[in-house]
């Protein structure tokens, strides 16, 4: 036998809108809540993806300018030099730009460019320059190597022309120093390089950034943003022109 409706008993009520509003709102809450968690470790996951990535690309890009800095000046095409005044080493001021999201120090601006000569055997020389170049607003480490046969240079065919090398280049710089810290843009035996190089996107609070002073010579340079920035630096003996 049913029993008329206020014969029932309270715990046989519906949910009153009010606690359904309660409860959706705790629940949005919640949400919320998760949500927000997810974004952030999603974020420091994606900033520490980065900034391994930076690191992974600076050390490759110093290795390879190190190894052929380290390189230059071995001649073995049957002439222990090269005719006419042609350098093994050679560095150019202010070659190209600096990365969009830098300002210089009053006096500088630009970044450097250094072109090798080495010999791979008695039949084959080569011909390698790095240099930075800004497209689509990133700075970019390119590099362009040939092969020539023969020693003066007149019959050559490029390996590789203006390869990337890495991607978000702020200032690259290279400082020749001869025998007793005297500097010289061609032949140095010592050569001071330093590459920076800072992430796509912005992963902390908006800041002054100020590079640290080197002896690799544009200066320091200057940003205001929460891009993450790493400075490589490295100190090369030219050892085929210091052992000479």
């Amino acid at each position: 036998m049913c029993l008329p409706p206020s014969h029932r008993s309270a715990r046989e009520a519906g949910v009153t809108l009010v606690e359904l509003l309660i409860t959706l709102v705790v629940s949005s809450i919640m949400v919320a809540a998760i949500f927000a968690a997810y974004m952030m470790v999603d974020r420091q996951y994606d900033k520490l993806s980065a900034v391994a990535e930076l690191h992974q690309n600076g050390r490759s890009a110093l290795g390879l300018m190190v190894r052929d800095i380290r390189q230059a000046g071995y001649l073995a095409f049957g002439s222990s030099a090269l005719d006419g005044g042609v350098n093994v080493v050679a560095i150019t001021d202010c070659a190209g730009p600096l990365g969009p999201s830098v300002s210089p120090m009053p006096g500088f601006g630009c970044s450097d460019q250094i072109t090798l000569i080495y010999d791979q055997d008695t039949n084959a020389r080569f011909r390698i320059s790095y240099w930075v170049q800004v497209i689509g607003g990133r700075g970019q480490l390119r590099t362009t190597k040939q092969t020539c046969t023969d020693a003066l240079m007149t019959v050559c065919a490029n390996i590789y022309q203006n390869q990337l090398i890495a991607d978000g280049v702020e200032d690259l710089q290279f400082v020749g120093r001869q025998a007793g810290n005297i500097p010289s843009d061609n032949d140095p035996v010592i050569v001071d390089v330093e590459l920076i190089l800072r992430t796509n996107n912005e992963y902390q609070l908006t800041a002054n950034w100020t590079s640290p002073s080197s002896a690799a010579g544009n200066g320091r340079l200057t940003a205001i943003d929460g891009a993450v920035r790493e400075v490589f630096q490295q100190t090369v003996l030219v050892r085929n022109l210091a052992y000479q």
